[in-house]
């Protein structure tokens, strides 16, 4: 497989979102070998991002569910070894959040 992955690995990826349990949150699912390297950006965790890249992230979460996956994400991957989010980054949600909500109800 080259650096960037061929188009097979690709599809291989795609296919594995849809079937694997590949959630949305940003965290990559235990167990998955040979991840191709264009895929290795989830390596690292939302928790570990600064502020604005957090905040980034978020502008782009248009659902209440995602976004609660985002947020709950230690639970929903059984992973309570991540990184908790810092304070800066709750209150980011949770804007995030209200936002969402107020469009809804237009």
């Amino acid at each position: 497989m080259g650096q960037n992955g061929t188009k097979r690995d690709k599809m291989k990826m795609s296919h594995l979102t849809k079937t694997e349990g590949w959630d949305g949150t940003g965290q990559m699912p235990t167990g998955m070998p040979n991840v191709p390297p264009d895929v290795r950006r989830f390596e690292l965790d939302y928790a570990e991002l600064n502020n604005k890249d957090f905040s980034d992230m978020l502008e782009e979460i248009n659902d209440l569910t995602l976004l609660a996956g985002i947020a709950n994400r230690r639970k929903v991957l059984n992973a309570p070894n991540l990184k908790r989010y810092s304070d800066d980054q709750r209150k980011l949600i949770l804007s995030r959040k209200y936002e969402i909500q107020r469009k809804i109800k237009k």
